[in-house]
């Protein structure tokens, strides 16, 4: 029950709020939440994966877990961000890692039937200490089917400024 109610919360939250999709400009809905995009087209690719067709909005030929993909966004101010990305897995599913600065949170793929039909996932909240640029990598874990995924977005939505006791540590990437 709380993970479909957490994916109805993060349906809702990924559609209502603005996308701006290719800006990955800081985004503010009218509830005062921050919204910080990582549009592929802003992403640094690290191997085989590309833009699909051309398309500056989506990334795909992602096969490999030596490839990874970067990102140097601006976050505007501390607080607890969470994190939401939306992919496509047609083969069998796959674990990535989110890494932002030294935090890292991992997500089992769901298989979501074909590469055109994405999905939108929570992945779980970071803290981010103070304001400013942080480096954020997308990396595979694991791999049991011949591609990782196609990615169309992820999205830091910051919607107010507790702070964790304990952010999560990265576990596999010592170094951005």
């Amino acid at each position: 029950m709380k993970n479909h109610l957490l994916s109805a919360l993060t349906l809702i939250s990924f559609f209502i709020l603005p996308a701006n999709r290719g800006s990955g400009s800081l985004q503010e809905d009218s509830n005062s939440s921050i919204v910080v995009p990582l549009p592929p087209s802003e992403a640094t690719i690290h191997g085989a994966p590309r833009f699909e067709k051309g398309d500056p909005d989506l990334i795909d030929n992602w096969r490999s877990r030596s490839d990874w993909i970067r990102w140097t966004p601006k976050f505007p101010k501390p607080g607890i961000y969470k994190v939401i990305m939306e992919y496509s897995v047609a083969t069998a599913p796959s674990k990535v890692e989110v890494a932002v600065g030294e935090q890292g949170l991992h997500a089992n793929l769901e298989f979501t039937d074909t590469w055109k039909n994405f999905c939108t996932h929570y992945l779980g909240e970071v803290q981010i200490q103070k304001a400013g640029t942080i480096p954020v990598r997308l990396s595979s874990i694991e791999n049991t089917g011949l591609w990782i995924m196609n990615l169309r977005m992820i999205r830091f939505i910051r919607t107010d400024a507790q702070v964790l006791e304990d952010p999560p540590q990265r576990a596999i990437h010592p170094a951005l």
